[in-house]
């Protein structure tokens, strides 16, 4: 028997569905100069003020960097641990908006990313933060 002769062929890895998977309505724009950069060596985006509370206290939790945005939400990059489901307020230009996290999950011992989603449904307002964070790339 030559060595060559037998074949294993490796097995594929199989892909698990993510349960509770929610997929985007909305197209985002992505903010990044270039996409094939290594996130944690990326310093392009919009850096926004993250804040948690409500309307008569609020806490600054620290800044974030938007990678993303659209009609659905923001992608951020923080050095911040945001919680899935945790509400939180980005403030831009003296606008301010709030979310919710949808997914979060560690880049490297200190960065965190963040899939958001925008907890006002005043599409205006929407619009309005889009098209300040837009401008500003």
């Amino acid at each position: 028997m030559n060595q060559f002769e037998e074949y294993i062929p490796a097995e594929k890895k199989q892909e698990k569905p993510e349960s509770n998977h929610e997929y985007r309505q909305y197209l985002r724009i992505n903010l990044r100069e270039s996409s094939d950069e290594c996130l944690t060596l990326a310093c392009d985006g919009v850096t926004v003020e993250l804040f948690v509370g409500n309307w008569w206290r609020k806490q600054k939790l620290g800044v974030a960097n938007i990678k993303n945005i659209g009609l659905g939400g923001v992608g951020l990059l923080s050095a911040t641990q945001l919680e899935i489901g945790q509400l939180i307020v980005i403030v831009f230009q003296g606008h301010r908006l709030k979310l919710e996290v949808a997914r979060s999950w560690p880049v490297n011992n200190r960065l965190h990313f963040a899939g958001a989603k925008w907890v006002t449904q005043d599409e205006n307002d929407i619009i309005n933060m889009i098209n300040l964070i837009t401008k500003k790339m």
